[in-house]
């Protein structure tokens, strides 16, 4: 999470959008994640019933392991990727002149 939340933070160029992007990325990966869980149940496959409890632990156990631990990292990475991309940049204008 880390490295992923570092890239983003080297990639992206401006720091707003790298700041608010890590808690968009990660509601993303969360709906995703209980998406795929409940396709048999889209598709008829499953029992409503089995589903309403499926989507409820499911929902839990992203939540559970977004939290504290992911979400801290990736903003830290975020944070760290901005940072490393501002020093690349003085050092390029440095070398330039």
């Amino acid at each position: 999470m880390l490295g992923a939340g570092l890239g983003a933070g080297l990639v992206l160029s401006d720091e707003r959008v790298g700041l608010v992007g890590f808690l968009a990325s990660n509601f993303l990966g969360i709906v995703i994640f209980v998406s795929f869980l409940q396709i048999p149940v889209f598709l008829g496959l499953g029992d409503p019933v089995i589903a309403d409890a499926l989507l409820g632990r499911s929902l839990v156990l992203a939540l559970g392991y977004e939290f504290p631990s992911s979400l801290i990292l990736s903003f830290l990475g975020c944070v760290l990727g901005i940072f490393f991309k501002g020093r690349l940049e003085s050092v390029q204008r440095t070398v330039s002149l």
